[in-house]
């Protein structure tokens, strides 16, 4: 199974998937992009607690159909 090594909010994690590179880069980039508007709207959140929020906001969204 491939392996990447990529940095969302700052923080690098090695993910084994067999998604595409391309996708990888995009889910890389989706869940960068909402963990740091998160932190940006209250900096003073840790980035577990913007993690749990990020995971929320997801399953809200898939709930809701979108």
């Amino acid at each position: 199974m491939p392996k990447y090594t990529v940095t969302i909010a700052d923080v690098e994690l090695c993910i084994n998937t067999e998604e595409s590179p391309d996708m990888v880069e995009k889910l890389v980039e989706t869940v960068d992009s909402r963990m740091r508007g998160i932190l940006s709207m209250n900096p003073r959140l840790s980035k577990s607690m913007a993690a749990i929020f990020c995971a929320v906001d997801y399953c809200a969204d898939k709930l809701k159909g979108e």
